[in-house]
């Protein structure tokens, strides 16, 4: 029997294991954000009529979103999320900022930018909440 080189059998490895050197997968990251964006709005439907002392409704929206590096402004990541506003993002433990663009529809603003820390083997929830800015007054 034929010895086989040990630099052979992990190069082997990591073919099969889809091309990632095995280094690369013990320095994956285990940490992230995840969470959703919503929308809010009075009760009913367009055109929203602003009743003071009635709860506003919150709903699931898509949205979409860049990561920033708190420190650096380095632009990390783009996300746009599902239909129902869910999202996951692998990052490593660092501070980060969520810049949230403007709805396609709508007339909601978008929030100030939301500072995020992301601790090592954790996953930091998230909730971006955009809020309905177009109001029909009573008189």
């Amino acid at each position: 029997m034929r010895n086989v080189n040990p630099s052979f059998i992990a190069v082997l490895t990591a073919f099969l294991l889809g091309g990632a050197p095995l280094q690369s997968l013990a320095e994956r990251p285990d940490s992230g954000i995840t969470g959703s964006t919503i929308v809010l709005h009075p009760p009913g439907s367009p055109p929203y009529t602003f009743t003071p002392g009635i709860p506003w409704v919150s709903e699931p929206a898509a949205a979409s979103f860049t990561v920033l590096r708190a420190a650096s402004g380095e632009e990390v990541a783009s996300i746009t999320t599902a239909a129902d506003g869910e999202f996951a993002l692998l990052l490593r433990p660092g501070r980060y900022l969520l810049l949230a663009e403007p709805l396609e529809e709508g007339c909601y603003s978008p929030p100030e930018p939301i500072e995020v820390h992301v601790k090592g083997n954790r996953f930091t929830p998230v909730t971006i909440s955009y809020y309905w800015f177009c109001f029909v007054i009573p008189f």
